[in-house]
């Protein structure tokens, strides 16, 4: 099991999507550097978990500082 990569920062930004403005919550990280690592977020709209599936992997940023925004498109309760 590699090891575990803490968050740096979580913000959330106000984005267009199409003709909606939505908030969209952005997960900042540091990737080490020299090690293949992939990322899962879990992310929670109004205390219910989405169904979405967020991966990523540092093929393009290893060692390098991640900004990854959790886009949804669905409505929530």
């Amino acid at each position: 099991m590699p090891q575990a990569v803490n968050l740096d920062t979580i913000y959330v930004t106000d984005e267009l999507l199409f003709t909606d403005t939505r908030k969209i919550v952005n997960a900042v990280l540091q990737d080490p550097p020299g090690v293949e690592n992939s990322y899962r977020f879990i992310q929670y709209v109004n205390g219910f978990e989405t169904n979405r599936i967020l991966i990523r992997n540092d093929d393009y940023s290893d060692g390098r500082r991640i900004d990854n925004k959790l886009f949804y498109f669905f409505r929530f309760r």
